[in-house]
């Protein structure tokens, strides 16, 4: 009988996955907050409006993406760092700038995330 995991015994859930799943969503929250701010300074800096309707759907589809990786759904863990990456070449391509929460959001997510997703691939639906 072949065994679906990787390392032995495997828990349903773990907490883990959670915990990075949070931290990516704190940091996405950071994401919203920050351009919160700068849609009540577009005008000084001269921030057209639609941007600010690209980055906010940006963020939700990161939001879906986070919460379909939390559900063990493969299609999170590809939505995911596709929309952080485009809100991070938006941000450094229109505006010039780099924001280190998408760094350290992408860090988490890449860096840390996929250390405990990995053996738990086979799980993913």
């Amino acid at each position: 009988m072949e065994n679906d995991n990787y390392f032995g015994k495997v828990e349903k859930t773990p907490l883990w996955i959670y915990t990075v799943a949070g931290v990516c969503f704190i940091f996405t929250l950071m994401h919203i907050g920050t351009t919160y701010d700068m849609y009540f300074q577009h005008k000084e800096l001269n921030i057209p409006l639609w941007f600010f309707y690209v980055v906010y759907t940006l963020d939700a589809i990161m939001v879906v993406g986070l919460l379909l990786t939390a559900f063990y759904r493969k299609a999170g863990l590809f939505v995911f760092p596709a929309a952080l990456l485009i809100h991070m070449f938006i941000h450094q391509f229109y505006l010039n700038t780099m924001l280190y929460q998408d760094i350290t959001n992408l860090f988490v997510f890449i860096g840390v995330g996929l250390v405990i997703i990995i053996p738990e691939w086979k799980f993913f639906k």
